[in-house]
């Protein structure tokens, strides 16, 4: 996942890598060592599968069953 589009302006995103904080109904968690995209004019962060598991295991704990 390298330098692709941003799904809501359509701009070029570049590669990034650390922690990303994520508003909950409980406060804020910081999931660290995260490799995400990022676009470069609207800031909006597009994350992988892996990075997305990542996210819902931190945020949500391990026992949370995912739903496709």
């Amino acid at each position: 996942m390298k330098n692709e589009q941003c799904p809501v302006c359509g701009k070029k995103t570049v590669q990034k890598h650390g922690d990303v904080t994520f508003p909950t109904k409980s406060g804020k968690v910081t999931v660290s060592d995260l490799t995400y995209q990022e676009c470069t004019s609207c800031k909006e962060k597009v994350f992988s599968q892996y990075a997305q598991e990542q996210i819902e295991r931190t945020v949500y704990g391990e026992k949370r069953k995912r739903v496709v």
